[in-house]
């Protein structure tokens, strides 16, 4: 699946967390955090993209394809990982 650099962001941004943050989390230059946000797929590798997203997913978000009704997106993984869960029984 290819990843926008818009859905990237709006990951990190479900996140709370900066560029840096998740380049020291995927083991990558800040840089290529924000290349890939801004588009510039010609400016990473398909290896450096892989590891921001593996970071992003290991972080409880899961990117899902774009289908006939849907574009493309990024959700939490279940709301066991969302920070901003409304579900009352649980906490």
């Amino acid at each position: 699946m290819i990843i926008s650099g818009e859905i990237v962001r709006a990951a990190r941004g479900m996140l709370g967390l900066q560029q840096k943050e998740i380049a020291e989390l995927a083991g990558v230059h800040p840089k290529a955090v924000a290349r890939l946000e801004m588009g510039e797929l010609a400016h990473v590798s398909t290896e450096v993209t892989n590891k921001i997203i593996r970071a992003l997913e290991d972080k409880g978000l899961e990117f899902t394809p774009a289908t006939v009704s849907y574009g493309a997106g990024v959700r939490w993984r279940s709301s066991a990982g969302n920070p901003n869960r409304t579900d009352k029984a649980n906490g």
